[in-house]
């Protein structure tokens, strides 16, 4: 009897492994997703461009599109590069569609299925060239909800990875927090132009982690523990608060405590490095 208990208890353990398992690759997987990459690096394009202020005449100047004191005082996930991302892709789209669509079907097609979404047969170079009112405005609704699926978590992807565009982005920010003054946001700031200090929520940490490979972005040591368990490691502002720097997910890099400590209340200077394949 007791053979059988503990055979049918080792059944059972079994089966939470596998179902854990199970569990674990569905997840994964569900976190996957396709990335168009001509889309993808068009707007990523333009969103650069943007920052780096190439297209203001076309988009307008990036500030204007930082409206959200919260994301500027605390991380959201939805954070501020996600809301510049809209901006310039909701112009772009909008012009696309009313303006040259028949020459944007292929495009709009390959956008329409990077979100999973059903293209209506209508979609079709020679339907455009109609100028269907109704078909237009059907586009538009559909590309609008394939972009906010998925262009925009794609472009945030490849743009977050980017150090050079992180710090010129938040130099960007900073133009906008110096503009805000204590008396209007006491919440938000210490002093004019200048932002609290807030707690970072686990999410976040995870992901600078994770994004960062577990390596301090100025020297490169392993700080991720598996080494060196006493190896200590900060999640830094990229721009310092104290230079205007803000509290958004795009704002942090992962330091080993040495570089945090040598780096202080100055504006990040670490440069993306790769690793060839040969």
């Amino acid at each position: 009897m007791r053979t059988v208990f503990l055979a049918f208890r080792g059944l059972l353990g079994l089966l939470a492994v596998a179902a854990h398992l199970i569990f674990m690759n569905n997840t994964k997987n569900s976190l996957r997703r396709p990335m168009p990459s001509q889309l993808v690096y068009n707007y990523a394009e333009s969103v650069y461009g943007l920052v780096q202020g190439k297209f203001e005449d076309s988009y307008g100047p990036v500030t204007e599109m930082l409206d959200d004191i919260s994301k500027i005082a605390r991380p959201h996930k939805e954070s501020l590069l996600h809301d510049v991302i809209r901006c310039v892709g909701g112009l772009y789209n909008e012009n696309a569609v009313y303006d040259y669509a028949h020459h944007w079907v292929d495009e709009a097609r390959d956008m329409l299925r990077a979100a999973d979404m059903p293209i209506p047969r209508w979609l079709t170079v020679n339907a455009m060239e109609k100028s269907d009112p109704d078909h237009r405005s059907a586009l538009a609704k559909r590309v609008d909800k394939a972009f906010e699926l998925a262009i925009v978590p794609a472009v945030f992807f490849m743009l977050f990875s980017d150090k050079t565009f992180l710090r010129d982005f938040q130099d960007r920010v900073a133009e906008r927090v110096r503009e805000l003054r204590r008396s209007e946001h006491p919440a938000a700031l210490v002093r004019d132009g200048v932002v609290r200090r807030c707690v970072l929520p686990t999410w976040l940490i995870r992901a600078i982690f994770y994004r960062d490979r577990g390596l301090c972005q100025k020297c490169f040591k392993n700080v991720s523990g598996l080494d060196d368990p006493s190896a200590v490691r900060h999640v830094d502002h990229i721009v310092p608060l104290a230079l205007s720097g803000s509290n958004d997910p795009t704002n942090f890099q992962l330091l080993c405590g040495r570089c945090n400590v040598t780096k202080g209340a100055r504006r990040s200077d670490a440069m993306p490095t790769f690793t060839p394949y040969w």
